[in-house]
């Protein structure tokens, strides 16, 4: 996987590589840290370069999604594919996200 942080303005942007699946747990804390640690008012989760993403990597999101919560920070999911848009909406995201094309 890889996963690019940056910040700009109060975003917090997070940009997932072509996979996210169960072996990225380890690395996907990383982003829960600078999640916890950011003073940002929403983090954006980029899905433009990502082909893939697994059960586990959703649970990942709705983890990052409850620390941004924690600080009253909202998520948004962005650029996804039709077959991860598909995932979201089979698993009701658009309840817990925001998400944007």
């Amino acid at each position: 996987m890889g996963i690019a942080i940056g910040r700009a303005n109060d975003d917090l942007t997070v940009t997932i590589g072509p996979r996210l699946t169960f072996s990225d747990h380890e690395d996907f804390g990383d982003v829960l840290t600078r999640i916890e640690d950011s003073d940002a008012k929403r983090v954006v989760i980029d899905f433009a370069d990502t082909e893939f993403i697994d059960s586990s990597a959703m649970g990942m999101l709705l983890i990052a999604k409850d620390v941004a919560g924690e600080r009253g920070v909202k998520v948004t999911l962005r650029g996804a594919n039709a077959d991860i848009k598909r995932l979201f909406e089979l698993g009701t995201f658009s309840e817990f996200f925001t998400i944007e094309d």
